[in-house]
């Protein structure tokens, strides 16, 4: 009966030998498919999963440390499935949310017959008109496939409803037999198409912010950019360690990150009911799940939502699984931290700034956020680095849109932040005797 209950067990996940030698001979195929040709791995892996934003966000994530670009999509250009060109591959219309698989065999289908699109209009008039609609064309426009025809999104999206009333009225005079100017014009041959319309100017586009955020939406990851970029230059003053590094951080060690937050799931402790969060926190190096523990989540919970830039610190530990996290211990937004962590703010104007009047206006800045925080000068004298303090009236109140517009004045890279170093709180019951302190 002992021998029974022992087998009883091992059959909830037990393998027959011939079952884990066909795994073994798989992994090994497929291991040397991804050392050997990983753009071509990568990509039939990508399309594999046409359907699962989730997945083609991990896998795009993967390809993109291997170093292989993934492009964004284009009705012009994309296929259905991800497409290998030379160590980069083509996103696959398939994979936009929102966008239908009748929808990509038509676009396919007119880009075959009848070439490039040139404008929305001309997408959706070549377009069977049942097999797209209004959230599609959006979809489209707002991942970035026009980009081609005009990168003025915002633009793009106005001229949705019109272009599908005027494709809806040719569909119907198609089922009558009549025929239209539009039909007149294709029929006189390929010059009579127009060519590719122009955003005016001073038409304003989407926030680079919403634009990011529509990507991650609709294609599972940025494509033009990163929400840290518009942060970058303060982040990269608080963090002791890129987020793509788990090899630098040493568990036991304290280290802070600094990003902006592309996740946030609340969850309840199981003794207490008290909310805590788990947060996926990135930078443009790459991801971390970051848990922010009750009693942080108390004064810093109403913060966290994501696009919000974030400055976490703590220790460094490992979990079971061999992973990297960090046991937080601080959590506070960086517009927070400017106020709370910057000791002092260095200014490195040009020889041409000091000769100008730039340093006039500099003053005015400081002025217009007088604080406490000292400012100094970092000059090249000679070809000699001179600290020099700006003086007791020149004190700054660092907040990101003050820091935000020196550097607009000075340049990004002119202007730096000192921050406090991070210090890990101390446990709050003594170590036993004879056992390390910390375990």
């Amino acid at each position: 009966m002992r021998i029974f209950e022992l087998l009883e067990k091992f059959a909830g996940y037990g393998f027959n030998k011939s079952h884990s030698a066909a795994y073994a001979v798989l992994s090994c195929q497929t291991a040397y498919l991804k050392a050997n040709y990983p753009t071509e791995y990568m990509a039939s892996l990508l399309s594999h999963e046409l359907d699962n934003t989730d997945k083609i966000a991990l896998f795009t994530a993967e390809a993109q440390n291997m170093g292989i670009v993934i492009q964004p999509p284009s009705v012009n250009h994309s296929e259905n499935k991800f497409t290998v060109k030379p160590n980069r591959i083509l996103f696959g219309l398939g994979a936009i949310k929102n966008v239908g698989g009748a929808c990509v065999e038509a676009i396919l289908q007119a880009r075959k017959e009848g070439g490039k699109f040139v404008s929305v209009e001309d997408f959706c008039t070549r377009m069977d008109y049942k097999a797209m609609n209004k959230k599609a064309v959006e979809s489209l426009i707002r991942c970035g496939a026009f980009d081609e025809i005009s990168p003025n999104r915002a633009w793009l999206s106005t001229k949705v409803e019109g272009a599908l009333a005027l494709a809806a009225s040719a569909s119907r005079d198609k089922e009558r037999g009549q025929g239209t100017l539009f039909g007149l014009m294709e029929e006189a041959g390929p010059g009579a198409k127009k060519g590719v319309e122009q955003a005016p100017k001073d038409f304003p586009d989407w926030p680079k912010r919403d634009q990011l955020k529509a990507e991650k939406e609709l294609l599972g990851f940025y494509v033009t950019g990163h929400p840290a970029d518009e942060f970058e230059a303060d982040l990269r003053a608080f963090r002791t360690l890129n987020l793509g590094e788990p090899e630098e951080m040493q568990s036991g060690t304290a280290a802070r990150l600094a990003g902006v937050v592309t996740a946030v799931e609340v969850r309840l402790t199981q003794k207490d009911k008290k909310p805590y969060a788990r947060v996926m926190l990135e930078d443009k190096t790459g991801r971390m799940e970051v848990m922010i523990f009750a009693d942080l989540y108390r004064d810093a919970g109403t913060a966290l939502k994501v696009g919000t830039p974030l400055v976490v610190g703590g220790s460094v530990d490992t979990d079971a699984e061999e992973r990297v996290r960090l046991r937080t211990s601080e959590c506070i937004t960086l517009e927070a931290a400017m106020a709370k962590l910057v000791t002092h703010v260095y200014l490195l104007p040009t020889k041409e700034d000091l000769a100008g009047e730039k340093m006039a206006k500099v003053k005015e800045m400081v002025e217009a956020h007088s604080g406490d925080v000292p400012v100094r000068l970092e000059l090249e004298v000679e070809g000699k680095k001179v600290l020099m303090e700006a003086g007791s009236q020149m004190r700054i109140r660092p907040t990101l849109a003050g820091i935000g517009k020196l550097r607009g004045l000075l340049g990004p890279d002119q202007v730096k932040l000192a921050v406090q170093s991070i210090e890990l709180p101390k446990p709050r019951w003594p170590a036993r005797r004879g056992q390390p302190a910390g375990l």
